[in-house]
């Protein structure tokens, strides 16, 4: 792979990092805020989807990061 395409590659799998821990910082304190009478069960499953998805995307762009080192 060319050194120019890894580097760009690199620099969208940090973006696409950076974001989804954004996303989880913020699924984090809003699921603190509420209490669980407070939040209804929509609410509590996307905040759980949320969290699940970010989480297998980490995964993926670990594993990408192998791939492109």
């Amino acid at each position: 792979m060319k050194p120019e395409i890894k580097r760009d590659i690199s620099d969208i799998l940090c973006e696409a990092r950076g974001v989804i821990n954004q996303l989880r910082t913020v699924v984090s304190v809003w699921d603190r805020t509420f209490d669980v009478k407070d939040v209804d069960t929509e609410e509590q499953a996307l905040c759980w989807l949320t969290l699940n998805l970010s989480t297998e995307a980490l995964e993926l762009i670990r594993e990408a990061e192998n791939i492109t080192r």
